[in-house]
């Protein structure tokens, strides 16, 4: 029946602006459908029936979720849902909140015909409670069989229960956001992020939806943070929240699907079962999130969202928690980090995912000085081909294996190869992306390499580094003014996160602001955790000047007091002192040790003093650029 048709013949009520038709499901603003899930929808019929009684919550949890663990804080969820579709406002309110009691309606009713208008409403209601008991019934028993059988069971609930939405249709992007706790006990971060962390992998495998990588999701791992705001800040069609529990055995998770254009619920639905069936769990979140997202999926693309790359639960668990480190991203938690994906490895030899992580936490931990280039990229090296030999479409896995071959190997086609490879698995990868723009951008294609980092940033619009990437690129082609900005832009954004001062300092010197650039250069040298250094040279830049303070840096980092640092930026600070045999000196020392950055030199403004000099010329003949 069209809306137009159920406004003519079907009992109805009116409040506001509002039209209610219960036995037609349908809420009218005007002559515009308001789209409520099924459960937001009775909330609305039970408060509009009881005619401004007070409803307590205890009776609304039990006629609308009968035979099923709910907490409250689900009910109130669902009622500040029903209260955004209403446009509830300070001046216009629907709903009476009663303190620890339950809720009223106390808006002016009109009803149509009363008395078919409640038998209407009260067979509505009870149509979809005897439902949702039957779906209990059926499904809680096999929940404690085994593995097999809840996801069999789910797939049932699937078919049943979760109809598509015609605005969940159009969703083109989402965000998962790393879940909250329920009640008071003992936190668990790892649980919390991994169920997040998880079904961003799985939701990752869709062409037709982009899902923010873990990377952009995780600073919302905290405790009441706003999911509606957060899906905004990173520009997605919608976002999904979660809470999880973990008492003994048993986990308990609710999953809500908002759509941030007005902050309705879209889908939501609980599952408690037992922590060795997680994977079972996780599985079934991502199968009705993909349902309600993209009803036209095909069954092959399915069966990819739900590959896992173990089955043991502990290992599992071990991999949580290196993920949950690698985000971090300082040396001590990639250390960890480190530490966790061995331990996961132990466990289940055959876990390529944990190959993959622990490709990258040794790639990171010589790109921070905190491992020689040589041990560092050949354990990187021998990780990511480890992983590649259990599943060659780990797109994870290429990626790591393509930086290697890029920045340690220096073997250009074949890095180029596997960034192509690991597009080509996954699309929405915003590392690869990124990664590959750094490539392209080394090899001199910027037009290329622009465009790379472009599309990363649409896939990780909250990225700090793939926003200091544009720094990088503006720098390496010479537009220093932009360099500037884009660097200033994320300097804005956090203004703790070192990598954009290096951008500072690098086309402020271009640009011959030499004093905005030994600033920049000293708050970079405290944020990556020199503060004793960073104040010495402050000292020494108001007593004695721009040369003095270069001068005083050099001496700071001198081999036999940081044999560990690095030669390239040996290589920059005697450049900047305006000694160009030290620079070449210690340039041929960043090409002996592969420094990550010596493959730059070729288009970097940096080394313009040294360009003509047949040392330099021979460099960049040597990296094969």
């Amino acid at each position: 029946m069209k809306p137009q048709e159920a406004r003519q013949g079907a009992p109805f009520i009116e409040f506001g602006e509002f039209r209610l038709i219960p036995g037609e499901r349908l809420l009218m603003r005007g002559d515009i459908p308001v789209h409520l899930t099924p459960k937001v929808f009775d909330v609305l019929v039970l408060l509009v029936e009881a005619e401004g009684r007070l409803i307590e919550k205890e009776q609304m949890i039990d006629r609308l979720w009968p035979e099923t663990f709910v907490e409250e804080a689900t009910l109130a969820r669902t009622v500040s849902t029903l209260r955004k579709a209403l446009g509830e406002s300070s001046e216009v309110r629907y709903i009476e909140t009663v303190p620890k009691r339950g809720y009223r309606f106390i808006a002016e009713v009109r009803h149509s015909d009363q008395d078919e208008l409640r038998e209407s409403a009260v067979e509505t209601i009870q149509t979809e409670t005897d439902s949702a008991s039957r779906r209990w019934f059926v499904s809680r028993p096999v929940l404690a069989l085994s593995l097999v059988a809840i996801v069999l069971v789910s797939a049932g609930v699937i078919v049943s229960w979760n109809r598509p939405l015609p605005q969940a249709a159009e969703m083109k992007s989402i965000a998962v956001l790393p879940f909250s706790r329920i009640g008071e006990g003992e936190r668990d971060e790892t649980l919390e992020f991994g169920m997040a962390d998880t079904l961003i992998t799985h939701l990752s495998k869709l062409r037709r939806v982009i899902v923010r990588p873990t990377s952009a999701v995780s600073k919302y791992a905290v405790q009441n943070s706003n999911a509606l705001q957060a899906g905004r800040d990173l520009q997605v069609d919608a976002v999904l929240e979660g809470s999880v529990q973990k008492s003994g055995a048993r986990v308990r998770v609710n999953v809500h699907l908002i759509s941030t254009a007005d902050g309705s619920t879209l889908w939501a639905d609980n599952f408690d079962t037992a922590f060795t069936n997680i994977f079972a769990v996780q599985d079934t979140i991502s199968e009705r999130v993909v349902s309600a997202l993209s009803p036209r999926l095909t069954g092959d693309r399915r069966l990819a969202t739900t590959r896992r790359s173990t089955e043991n639960p502990e290992a599992y668990r071990l991999y949580l928690q290196g993920r949950f480190f690698w985000n971090k991203r300082t040396v001590q938690s990639l250390r960890q980090s480190t530490e966790y994906f061995e331990q996961a490895i132990a466990i289940d030899p055959q876990y390529a995912l944990a190959y993959a992580g622990l490709a990258d936490c040794h790639q990171m931990l010589a790109e921070y000085l905190a491992a020689t280039p040589a041990d560092a990229y050949a354990k990187a090296r021998a990780a990511a081909e480890k992983a590649l030999s259990i599943d060659d479409e780990l797109a994870e896995a290429h990626t790591s294996l393509a930086y290697t071959l890029a920045f340690y190997d220096w073997n250009w086609i074949e890095a180029e190869r596997e960034f192509k490879r690991a597009l080509e698995l996954d699309p929405n990868y915003a590392t690869a992306h990124h990664w590959y723009s750094e490539f392209l951008m080394t090899v001199g294609r910027f037009d290329e390499s622009l465009a790379e980092n472009e599309k990363a940033a649409r896939l990780d619009p909250t990225s700090l580094i793939i926003q200091t990437n544009f720094a990088a690129f503006y720098f390496i082609t010479r537009d220093f003014d932009e360099s500037l900005r884009r660097a200033q832009k994320v300097i804005d954004a956090d203004p703790d996160f070192a990598y954009p001062y290096i951008f500072i300092c690098f086309s402020s010197e271009a640009k011959g602001l030499r004093k905005e650039s030994i600033e920049a250069y000293i708050r970079s040298v405290e944020l990556f955790g020199e503060r004793a250094a960073a104040e010495e040279l402050r000292a020494v830049l108001s007593k004695n000047g721009i040369e003095a303070a270069w001068k005083k840096r050099i001496d700071q980092v001198d081999p036999a007091r940081q044999p560990s640092f690095s030669a390239l930026w040996r290589a920059i600070l005697f450049t900047f002192a305006g000694d160009k045999q030290k620079s070449l000196d210690w340039l041929e020392q960043a090409y002996d040790h592969r420094d990550r950055w010596i493959v730059n030199i070729k288009h970097s403004a940096g080394f313009d003093a040294l360009r003509n000099d047949p040392r330099f010329l021979d460099l960049v003949r040597r990296i094969g650029l």
